[in-house]
């Protein structure tokens, strides 16, 4: 006999009587959980940029804090995938009670899967975030690189031309001593 179908897996679950998983806040944890790390993650990418921004730092010191905000991102997501299985385990929880409880729980898996959705969809508009983050630091570096270049070119036609004038002021001198030589 199979009481429900686990909506994720689509697999038949067992008609085996089991409690549940926990009191009905351990959803709300998760999300908070959840929702408590994407604010972390997104206060100290703010943190390091203003902080890149107010230093003046290198293109290393920015790629630097790249792959620190890119480190922080893929903890966040293991965060949210620990949310994500923590959920599923507790819709398996609630899809395993009793039969005569079935329908009251279908209320509840209803609830538990809008919330899973609601999480995934946070987790999905994070990871956008962190994306464009990323290449908003790609671009302030590649911009930043750009103007480098550009002030090495105009100090590399800087030296040449005062290269150029020193030679010419050179020969000059030269000549006029040649003139004086011979004149005098």
């Amino acid at each position: 006999m199979v009481d429900a179908v686990d909506p994720a897996l689509g697999e038949a679950l067992p008609a085996t009587p089991v409690e549940a998983a926990g009191p009905p806040g351990v959803l709300e944890g998760h999300i908070l959980t959840l929702r408590e790390a994407l604010a972390t993650a997104t206060a100290a990418t703010a943190e390091a940029r203003r902080l890149a921004e107010q230093r003046g730092e290198t293109l290393e010191a920015q790629a630097l804090a790249h792959e620190a905000a890119l480190a922080e991102r893929d903890s966040m997501l293991a965060a949210g995938a620990t949310a994500l299985r923590d959920s599923r385990a507790a819709l398996l929880a609630l899809a395993n009670r009793r039969s005569w409880e079935i329908v009251a729980h279908a209320a509840q898996l209803s609830e538990a899967t809008r919330v899973t959705q609601a999480a995934r969809a946070e987790l999905a508009a994070a990871s956008l975030r962190f994306q464009t983050a990323s290449q908003a630091i790609v671009a302030a570096t590649e911009a930043e690189a750009a103007a480098l270049r550009q002030q090495v070119a105009a100090a590399e036609r800087d030296r040449d031309a005062a290269r150029q004038a020193l030679a010419h002021w050179r020969r000059g001198g030269r000549l006029a001593r040649m003139l004086r030589a011979f004149i005098g």
